[in-house]
């Protein structure tokens, strides 16, 4: 057995065909070289793992970073790590689309997989306005519901975690910040958050490490560059993948067109407004699971109409996005079976 490429799961060896975790009794610091910085990092993804797999919990994060810092690399040599089954899934666990993201899903439960992780590549381009409302946020949330006994893991990846949408921001339970300084190793600040209801505030706080008795708090993880065969893999599989970010980019700069409010906007349209981009229009008591609308914000963006007018249409688009949420709820149960 040769030294973990990366600072991870507990008492984990590397193969080229995946990871697993080796028995305690195998781990020798001497032999393998680590230092006590080492069996930090490692207790600390030890803990993610048993979070899902001892203590039957489900776990989504959200990684970001600039451009080119090596954060899509890095989510899926931890996935690998962490998930026995990731590796000869690779192309099929990093997704796109949410068409991709419910096969997965269906997947977990044909086969029976537990704590199985899905990485959501390029997220702050395909989660797009009325994209993200109607179909990725309704198939996160329906997912961890109907398949939460099977533990998944999700990790989106966006290069500002804002990109990703609100509503779905306060389902994270952990925020990764990646950043390279160099070719040669990149180093991610983890932090775990704590959405409150009461006051409609997430609440960060670094991670504490038990260890050898004593408590530790875990600044960052110094992540040694992946091996070249991760990277060669996802390098191939980012080409195929290009055409759908492309059309999610596209996609994008229309919904930024039809939000043009230089001029007055009749009711329809201030209704579509709403419908493709809810979030801009969230009231402070909304959440994941119960949208709520402001007609305060609606006067606020569209000044020229009326506030009890604004209202009616908060109301009616809320009506018409929990509806819609209904029936893909309804329509991925029908899949599933």
């Amino acid at each position: 057995m040769e030294k973990a490429f990366l600072h991870n799961n507990s008492l984990l060896d590397w193969k080229e065909t995946g990871a697993y975790i080796a028995d305690s009794e195998d781990f020798d610091l001497a032999k393998y070289g680590y230092t006590q910085q080492d069996v930090l990092g490692i207790a600390y993804l030890k803990h993610l793992r048993d979070q899902v797999v001892v203590n039957d919990f489900s776990l989504i994060a959200s990684f970001d970073g600039r451009h080119r810092s090596g954060k899509s690399v890095t989510v899926a040599t931890i996935s690998c790590l962490i998930d026995p089954t990731f590796w000869d899934n690779f192309n099929s666990r990093i997704v796109t689309t949410p068409d991709q993201f419910l096969r997965v899903i269906k997947s977990f439960g044909d086969n029976d997989i537990h704590g199985g992780v899905i990485q959501i590549d390029e997220a702050g381009i395909t989660l797009s306005g009325a994209d993200f409302y109607e179909r990725w946020m309704k198939n996160v949330v329906d997912a961890v519901q109907m398949f939460g006994y099977l533990n998944p893991i999700v990790f989106f990846v966006a290069p500002i975690k804002d990109f990703i949408n609100a509503p779905l921001r306060k389902m994270f339970h952990i925020y990764f910040n990646v950043r390279r300084y160099s070719d040669g190793c990149a180093y991610v600040i983890p932090y775990h958050l704590n959405y409150s209801g009461t006051y409609s505030k997430t609440f960060y706080r670094k991670p504490v490490v038990r260890f050898a008795g004593r408590k530790f708090h875990l600044r960052k993880l110094k992540m040694p560059k992946p091996p070249d065969f991760i990277v060669k893999r996802y390098k191939e599989l980012e080409k195929l993948n290009k055409s759908r970010i492309l059309e999610g980019l596209v996609k994008n700069m229309g919904y930024l067109q039809t939000r043009d409010t230089s001029r007055k906007l009749s009711e329809d349209e201030i209704l579509e407004c709403i419908l493709n981009t809810p979030e801009l229009y969230e009231a402070k008591s909304s959440k994941p699971e119960d949208l709520k609308l402001s007609g305060d914000w609606v006067h606020h963006r569209h000044k020229h109409v009326p506030v009890r007018t604004c209202s009616l249409l908060a109301q009616d688009a809320e009506r018409i996005i929990k509806e819609k949420r209904v029936d893909l709820k309804a329509k991925a149960e029908e899949d599933v079976k």
